[in-house]
């Protein structure tokens, strides 16, 4: 349950962002956050694409480099040791194709499911060699019917966004929500739905989004396309839940307004 440290780190990660953005500080300060929330949950590293988007139009390239800067000299010490205690150099150890290779499974309808290991992969020795052997065979299910597995990811977005079933028991084999009754559909639909009328609500001055919903925003899609492409379940919105906080104050700004 890495994703409560995750989201506290993440959180105050934008809101450093978001206060001063002209302020070199305050991107280096947000970016070695992100490093340290990376060490226990690797996919906050695409969080650090939030950061440039916090910035001023003609301050973001430097923003986006500082930010990467310091969450990479975070790293570089586990880099390091991963380098000398693996059998491949990597910048996180991380499950990565073993995860690729469930959401592509029918059975596992975008959720967990402990994925069969295919011949090829079995003998190999060595976390990253397995790893990378998953992802390849994920790879090729993918490439042979993309479509299905589009489909997948709608179901692993429905799975992410829109259900409260029980984040602490997601290792077992609950009973799927996407099979659920239509009126469990309809309120799965509705929250998934909330979550990015929630970010419309924070539009200010017309169309415009100002610096802490444009962090949020690309926080939500990062998040969002990262479990579109891997697996889906409820605990992993949990790391989003406290910056939707930062919105607050502008929802209930365009409400008024409204």
């Amino acid at each position: 349950m890495s994703e409560t440290l995750a989201a506290s780190l993440l959180v105050l990660a934008l809101a450093l962002a978001t206060q001063s953005p002209s302020r070199d500080r305050h991107p280096l300060l947000s970016g070695a956050l992100l490093g340290l929330a990376a060490l226990v949950r690797p996919p906050s590293l695409f969080a650090l694409a939030a950061i440039p988007a916090a910035a001023p139009a003609g301050r973001r390239a430097r923003a986006a480099a500082l930010a990467a800067l310091a969450a990479g000299a975070v790293l570089a010490p586990w880099i390091v040791r991963n380098a000398r205690s693996l059998d491949a150099p990597v910048v996180v150890s991380t499950n990565a194709g073993s995860n690729l290779l469930i959401g592509t499974l029918d059975d596992a309808r975008g959720g967990y499911l402990r994925p069969a290991q295919p011949p090829r992969c079995r003998l190999l020795h060595g976390e990253v060699a397995r790893d990378r052997c998953l992802r390849s065979e994920a790879l090729d299910r993918i490439a042979s019917d993309p479509r299905r597995w589009a489909r997948l990811g709608v179901e692993k977005l429905a799975l992410t966004f829109g259900w409260e079933h029980d984040p602490v028991s997601y290792v077992h084999e609950p009973s799927d929500p996407l099979r659920a009754d239509r009126a469990t559909l309809a309120l799965t639909a509705l929250c998934t739905l909330a979550w990015w009328a929630l970010l419309a609500f924070a539009w200010r001055h017309g169309r415009a989004l100002d610096a802490t919903t444009r962090a949020v925003a690309v926080t939500a899609a990062a998040l969002a396309l990262t479990h579109f492409v891997f697996l889906g379940a409820d605990r992993y919105h949990l790391v989003l839940v406290p910056s939707l906080l930062l919105l607050a104050p502008r929802s209930s700004k365009g409400a008024t307004a409204s």
